[in-house]
């Protein structure tokens, strides 16, 4: 049933693979796949999420969640060797990712230099595959939280929340630069072929600045400044 799932709901290609070097989590770690079936299944889930890695391509990603959270019901473990092993094939820093927490607990400080991209898709593996699997687990526990780790929803919650966080930094300063390029009369240089982004919601994220001032980068904080002078 498990198997009949998982295949039900995958949209992407099969990759055909090798099991020379078949890692030993994978023995006996799905009921119903063969060793070579959990190999082909990782090795095509994470082809597919770097397809996706190209900001032109859209981040539709339901297919892969729904089968993640197949797997996951019964072997929560082979899930985060094939989420650890995403990470590490584009982690800035991948010498230091000994473990899938090791990467939790780093993120923070390197979400910085992380394109957007991932960031976003970071964001959706937390809301649809992890922190929902985790608090399920949760409520369904006679004990509460004693069948769930904790610190690891702690890791994957400050995760989510700092990359969010990260995301809409990006977005104001984005905007911002946009506000300053289009009074600076540039853009009506561009070809017709190049049309132009106009932002929107630009008061409210000047507002937003001022009520997070205290967690604003210098930089965003000096782009608003300029944003402001050009509406005086």
């Amino acid at each position: 049933a498990q198997r009949a799932a998982v295949e039900l709901i995958w949209t992407g290609g099969m990759i055909s693979v090798s099991l020379d070097n078949l890692p030993d989590e994978y023995v006996d770690a799905v009921p119903g796949f063969s060793d070579k079936d959990l190999v082909c299944w990782q090795s095509s889930i994470l082809w597919t999420l770097e397809q996706y890695a190209c900001p032109a391509k859209p981040l539709i990603l339901w297919d892969i969640m729904e089968a993640l959270l197949a797997f996951n019901q019964v072997s929560p473990n082979y899930v985060e060797t094939i989420l650890y092993n995403w990470f590490l094939s584009w982690w800035p820093d991948p010498d230091s990712l000994v473990s899938l927490e090791s990467m939790l607990s780093s993120a923070p400080n390197l979400l910085h230099i992380i394109d957007s991209r991932h960031m976003h898709m970071i964001n959706i593996v937390c809301r649809r595959l992890v922190l929902p699997e985790m608090k399920s687990v949760a409520y369904s526990s006679k004990h509460e939280l004693q069948s769930v780790d904790v610190e690891a929803v702690k890791l994957w919650s400050n995760l989510l929340l700092h990359s969010e966080a990260e995301l809409q930094r990006r977005l104001v300063g984005l905007t911002f630069s946009a506000v300053l390029y289009l009074a600076s009369g540039t853009a009506s240089a561009l070809p017709l072929d190049r049309p132009c982004w106009f932002p929107t919601g630009v008061a409210q994220m000047q507002q937003w600045v001022v009520m997070n001032n205290n967690l604003i980068p210098d930089d965003l904080k000096l782009l608003k400044l300029e944003v402001d002078k050009i509406q005086k």
